[in-house]
């Protein structure tokens, strides 16, 4: 095999070898580029020059020797030009060369792939940004593989080949890219193996070609300048792609599941299903009909099965611009609606903005970001890849980002109004109009969008009129607060002087976070008071949890007793999914995340009794809290509301009797919200922040990867590359055939689209360890393992019917029998019951635990996995135990 990668400097002419020197200064310059150095170098010696001879000549004279210098300037830079003629005259005698020994090897090597050496002016031009490398793509440096770009008539289209496709996904299309300089070293090592690929210059020219949503630059009202991704043209490309395009349109089905009904983001209140059929047609919302009774009407929505809710249809009303439903129609079988007029789709969207920052440390450079979700999506499209970037910066404020972002949802923009939109899924043009249906945001930002003061005020709740200290749950809620309300309050502090709007603020908790109009006021169909879900991830684990951490680390300052705990943890976190350690728990639990308390709710319930006793049922009730708050799979709608209405209670009212320092905290009163939020938001899981904050690291890494003097710039083009070539690799509309059947290739799908939820792998069997078996149904104690015959003694835990000291279902040992390997499904988080009245457990010096062989087992409530998950009457007898603690 020919060496593809050979050396190109043995073709190089002399002069590549040869030094030129300025005429003024003689100063050497070599190299390929010498020409235009030399050219910058003249410049600059001549201005000096000039400078000089100001200061010691007469002006007649200087003016000679200015003129002098010109013609000099002049001769040399045709000088240059000429030798420059000479290099490219040698340059394409050696570029028909590289040509034909390219075509030399595509014929050994296949049709498909094209094959390039590494030359100098790709490495040199990498060293740019992305931007700059695209904006100077002239053709004047392209190899062979790209000089003849065959692009319409790709299988692999808009890809020359399979192989530009199959590298440039790998390239681009992951969510966390590598560096340029990273890409070169790549290249070397293909180099010295002597791989046949496309050089690393032909895969960068294609950047610009795979952008489906190229970012444009807006203006803020304070001059900050953004690159923003339209949200009309993100829901184009998302249209584009018919996988997609079918999900949004047509909502997700009803599952013959009964725990996965709710599973979805759009069976919540505010996004009800959006189509029904009926006498063999499909009806949308927004579609003017005519019911059993002859009545004529617009589809509103589908708020259940087999229900209508529309509006009368007026002469002085658009059937688009038409609000005032009326009617709500149940159908019964045989009840056939008939269809007048197709109505416009009305896409709902969803927007996260958080900061972060734009250096490793996360000490420094302030960030905002926003990005873009869809809704109507099924909960498998829950996801980072599914989550659109809409812009970033570094000068501007959240509100600066949130008003060029927004825009596109004004009142009269063509969104607000209908844009038409290509439905791949169907080949059909639809109408589409959008708003704001939600904002994803951490506690913070979510003051800053409601006009709230926040901590520095003595009504520091967004969503009602609560007071600090106040003693109010969810079941004794003060009243909401309403946008007209606040507009009221802001309109009296514009007339104020400081004084009098400081004392305003103190009895409203109403301020005016930045001297910008905020947009979220004008957004139609928007309040954002009541569409703003107060979300978990602050408020649960990085509140709630973390200060019970807190306190409970205070118990573990001596070296005796960290050992002692370090041991018993050990002990306790056996069960295979758990990632913290010991130091962390009993020595950096201030600095741990949420990911960290999330898995310190599962074992803490378990652990931190043993250490402050006083906190045993804050723990337990924080625990179930959490655990109901992230399950979103659960039999019946109504039955999970009053299991965290219970829990809710129950945690807030421990704090004021077991933990009164933290009582008062604003994230304490938050959770009186919670349940409220699950009945008109759907699953409290699905509104979290933490899947759009898993965005932060793609953004930094990109903005590790630029220049940074345009960050905004830089990371809006390359989220608008690798979303783009995603969207190709779905079998979006305009790529080729070949880039579907490369985006189902088992490779692609592990790296570019791994599972939102990993498949845990099978636990190693351990003797002493608890086990699930027999399709999840039984549990067993390992007692002997033989690798032979693939089978394991086990001893079945069962339930004897009993309740333990906290009031769980109670399990104990009994027969001994053979199991299969095959038929052990994982394990079971198996704990001792060690607080039982009649029988105290001991815990030794060592940090063992000394057992009561007269205790029961009780199988972990707490862990999120569904098969540790309490019936819904466990769960009644449980929270309402902890109820009576309080």
């Amino acid at each position: 095999m020919p060496n593809l990668f050979c050396d190109s400097s043995q073709f190089v002419p002399n002069m590549y070898q040869s030094q030129h020197r300025c005429p003024n200064c003689n100063t050497p310059f070599a190299g390929k580029r010498w020409a235009r150095n030399l050219n910058h170098h003249l410049q600059r010696c001549t201005n000096e020059s000039e400078s000089d001879d100001a200061w010691s000549m007469h002006s007649r004279k200087s003016t000679s020797s200015a003129q002098q210098s010109y013609d000099s300037l002049a001769f040399n830079q045709e000088c240059i030009n000429m030798i420059a003629e000479t290099e490219a005259d040698s340059n394409d005698c050696l570029s028909d060369k590289s040509v034909r020994a390219e075509e030399q090897c595509a014929i050994v090597a296949g049709p498909d792939e094209h094959h390039s050496t590494s030359d100098s002016n790709s490495i040199d031009q990498s060293d740019r940004t992305d931007m700059e490398l695209s904006d100077t793509d002239d053709g004047s440096d392209m190899d062979s593989d790209d000089a003849a770009s065959d692009f319409g008539s790709s299988h692999f289209y808009p890809f020359p080949s399979r192989t530009h496709a199959l590298l440039f996904s790998l390239l681009f299309a992951k969510r966390r890219r590598i560096s340029i300089t990273q890409m070169k070293l790549l290249w070397g090592i293909f180099e010295l193996l002597q791989v046949k690929c496309p050089s690393l210059n032909a895969i960068l020219k294609l950047r610009k070609k795979l952008c489906k949503v190229q970012p444009i630059e807006r203006k803020s009202a304070s001059g900050i300048q953004i690159f923003v991704r339209p949200i009309p043209e993100l829901i184009e490309s998302a249209f584009a792609t018919p996988s997609i395009a079918k999900e949004i349109r047509y909502g997700p089905q009803l599952s013959t599941h009964p725990q996965e009904i709710f599973e979805s983001l759009a069976f919540s209140v505010r996004v009800p299903c959006l189509w029904m059929d009926n006498n063999s047609t499909r009806f949308y919302a927004g579609d003017t009909v005519v019911m059993p009774n002859f009545e004529e009407g617009i589809i509103k929505c589908f708020p259940k099965p087999g229900i209508v809710a529309f509006g009368q249809v007026a002469e002085h009303f658009h059937s688009v611009l038409l609000q005032n439903f009326t009617t709500t129609v149940e159908l019964h079988p045989g009840d056939a609606m008939t269809l007048v007029q197709r109505g416009n789709l009305s896409i709902r969207v969803i927007c996260s903005s958080d900061e972060t920052s734009g250096n490793t440390t996360k000490r420094y450079n302030h960030f905002e970001n926003f990005f873009v979700i869809f809704p109507l999506l099924p909960h498998k499209f829950y996801g980072p890849r599914y989550i659109n970037f809409a812009a970033t910066t570094n000068t501007g404020s959240w509100s600066d980002i949130a008003e060029v972002v927004l825009h596109d949802l004004r009142e009269g923009s063509p969104l607000s109004l209908g844009i038409k939109v290509l439905d791949s899924s169907t080949g059909e043009d639809v109408i589409v109009v959008s708003q704001l249906l939600a904002m994803l945001v951490d506690n913070p930002h979510a003051a800053q969008i409601c006009h709230q003061a926040g901590a520095r005020s003595d009504f520091n709740c967004q969503v009602c009129t609560a007071p600090i200290g106040s003693p109010s749950t969810c079941m004794q809620l003060h009243p909401y607060r309403w946008l007209y309300e606040t507009k009221q309050v802001l309109s009296r502090m514009a007339q104020m002087n400081k004084t009098q709007s400081e004392s305003l603020r103190k009895a409203t908790g109403i301020t005016v976070p930045s001297e910008h109009a905020n947009i979220y006021l004008s957004l139609p169909g928007f309040s954002p008071h009541l569409q703003t879900p107060v979300e978990i991830l602050h408020t649960l684990l990085l509140g709630v949890m973390k200060y019970l951490g807190t306190e409970s680390k205070e118990k573990l300052k001596s070296r005796s007793l960290k050992l002692r705990a370090a041991s018993l943890f050990a002990i306790i976190s056996t069960y295979q999914h758990c990632h913290l350690s010991s130091k962390q728990v009993t020595r950096y639990i201030g600095s741990m995340n949420g990911k960290d308390f999330k898995g310190l709710a599962q074992i803490g319930p378990l652990f931190f009794p043993w250490l402050q006793p006083n906190l045993t049922w804050l723990w337990l009730a924080g625990a179930i809290l959490t655990k109901l708050a992230y399950d979103s799979k659960y039999p019946h709608f109504e039955l999970r509301y009053r299991h965290l209405q219970k829990a809710t209670i129950a945690v807030q009212r421990l704090f004021h009797v077991s933990l009164p320092s933290a009582k008062d905290k604003l994230k304490v009163h938050l959770l009186s919200h919670l349940p409220d939020n699950f009945r008109i938001w759907g699953p409290l899981s699905l509104y979290a922040v933490e899947v759009p904050e898993q965005m932060n690291g793609d953004v930094r890494k990109d903005i590790a990867n630029s220049n940074r003097h345009s960050p905004s710039r830089d990371v809006a083009w390359a989220f608008a590359i690798r979303e783009g070539t995603v969207s190709y690799l779905r079998g979006a509309s305009g790529g080729g055939p070949g880039l579907l059947e490369l985006g189902a290739n088992s490779i692609i799908v592990k790296h570019l689209f791994p599972p939102i939820r990993p498949v845990p792998s099978r636990a190693r069997i351990q003797i002493g360890r608890f086990f699930f078996f027999d399709n999840w149904g039984r549990i067993g104690k390992v007692i002997q393992h033989n690798e032979h015959t693939k089978t394991c003694l086990m001893q079945e835990l069962e339930l004897n019917g009993q309740l333990t000291s906290w009031r769980l279902p109670a399990r104990s040992l009994h027969n001994n029998f053979y199991v299969p390997v095959g038929n052990i499904n994982d394990q079971a988080d198996v704990s001792h019951d060690c607080w039982e009245e009649q029988f105290l457990c001991s815990w030794r010096q060592d940090g063992s635990i000394a057992h009561s062989t007269l205790n029961t087992y009780f199988l972990n409530p707490f862990r999120m996995e569904c098969h540790h998950t309490l019936g819904s009457a466990q769960t009644d007898v449980f929270l309402d135990f902890l109820l009576s603690k309080a």
